[in-house]
């Protein structure tokens, strides 16, 4: 019986390879059923946290010409600590199609993960998608969900009728980096449970200003200019909140966690937190209140 129950866990744990085509192309999804069934089991939680560890490739875009009406991008996701996931997406530009459905052209995700990225299409998950001309005010926003305190990669692996000098970037709205995927580098980040559904969007242009400026979508709700860090003091304030805070984390501008902080006081928050021995940068504060209110605050350590 043990014997029998070590040969199904064995074949279990080769990952399912699940691909979808059409005529813009074909892309793949990869997820290993033995690492998903790990992840499930609470007393094998640091196990597979170290098991499931993984590093990109860092292998240059391939980039091809042909006589295709196509420009194409091929993205790949990847979990690099904490998920054991694979995806790529598919973009495709023309005069010939659009920004909405196009048939033929457009493929739909079969199955969404707990961890996952997704291209999207009016609140659909795409896996390829189709699009009118790539012109410079192009935005293409992207989906991602979750399942907890993961770490993962988005990098352009293809490149097909795109010319060197046409810029990418990934920009992430939590903290506020605007990273050039067309270099080839993998953009690294950390993420929370949850489904971040504009998160990230693929610019084609460079990004004309930059400001230590609050990230968040709620400043209607609160004033951010009451949020801020004392360079003298090293230490971060913030003041006049209604709620306490369940968790503060510092990210740097790859989305790597620094520092984190939990269960603050409106006290403590005035008073303010300590940042010490801070390499000189730009950072990024995640203030999660118990109210489900999150603020974004870019800060700059000099």
């Amino acid at each position: 019986m043990t014997f029998s129950i070590i040969i199904l866990q064995c074949i279990l744990a080769f990952s399912l390879k699940a691909q979808v085509n059409n005529k813009l192309g074909a892309v793949s999804s990869y997820r290993s059923i033995g690492d998903e069934i790990e992840s499930k089991t609470q007393q094998n939680k640091e196990s597979y946290h170290y098991k499931s560890t993984s590093k990109t490739s860092s292998k240059p875009i391939v980039r091809r010409t042909n006589g295709s009406i196509f420009q194409t991008i091929r993205l790949e996701f990847n979990g690099i600590q904490g998920s054991l996931v694979k995806r790529e997406l598919l973009l495709g530009f023309s005069e010939d199609t659009t920004d909405d459905y196009d048939y033929g052209y457009d493929a739909q995700v079969n199955e969404a993960y707990e961890n996952d990225l997704h291209l999207d299409l009016k609140g659909m998950n795409m896996s390829i998608q189709a699009y009118a001309a790539l012109v410079p005010e192009k935005i293409v926003q992207l989906k991602h969900n979750s399942s907890g305190e993961n770490t993962f990669s988005i990098k352009i692996t293809e490149l097909e009728n795109i010319d060197e000098s046409q810029p990418i970037f990934l920009r992430d709205k939590i903290t506020g980096s605007y990273f050039d995927l067309s270099t080839g580098e993998a953009y690294q980040f950390m993420s929370d449970k949850g489904s971040f559904n504009d998160r990230f969007e693929l610019a084609f242009q460079p990004e004309t200003s930059v400001g230590a400026k609050s990230l968040s979508t709620n400043d209607a709700q609160y004033d951010m200019k009451y949020v801020y860090y004392q360079a003298k003091t090293k230490k971060f304030h913030a003041k006049q909140l209604k709620s306490m805070v369940k968790k503060l984390v510092l990210l740097n501008m790859h989305g790597q966690k620094i520092l984190e902080y939990n269960n603050l006081s409106k006290d403590t928050l005035e008073a303010g937190i300590s940042f010490n021995n801070l390499v000189a940068n730009a950072y990024a504060v995640l203030i999660h209140t118990d109210k489900n209110l999150v603020l974004t605050k870019k800060i700059l350590v000099n």
